[in-house]
């Protein structure tokens, strides 16, 4: 069973959990979007995991959505999906939509596509938080 994540938006996440086969493919659990801030993804993530009736273990994989939207959500996502398949040895799938009806092509890490430039600001403080 494979794990869905869409991060596309600061303020919301999207999980579901499919099967798929050479031959078919299906949702487990149907997509879902929750009303989370990037901060509190994984924590998310593991809440979805365990009302679903499985674990982290139980996983064969994780599809994440490519982007656009959020840099930030996006690089929250991708910093999750990375880890957990480096720990986990699982393989990690980059999909546009819908990982049913796309192809999914196996790789050991994921970048995010961003459709512009990220908007870093200078810091106001230093490290110790000075002005």
């Amino acid at each position: 069973m494979m794990l869905y994540v869409n991060g596309q938006d600061i303020e919301h996440l999207t999980l579901g959990l499919f099967l798929k086969t050479e031959v078919s493919a299906a949702w487990v659990k149907e997509p879902e979007t929750f009303s989370a801030t990037s901060e509190v993804f994984l924590a998310k993530i593991l809440e979805y995991l365990h009302a679903a009736g499985t674990t982290p273990q139980a996983l064969t994989g994780i599809a994440v959505t490519e982007g656009e939207g959020s840099a930030t959500a996006l690089r929250t996502v991708y910093a999750i999906a990375n880890a957990w398949g480096y720990a986990g040895k699982l393989p990690l799938f980059v999909i546009k939509h819908d990982p049913l009806t796309e192809e999914l092509v196996p790789r050991s890490f994921a970048l995010p596509a961003y459709t512009t430039t990220p908007h870093i600001t200078a810091a106001k403080r230093d490290a110790l938080r000075r002005k």
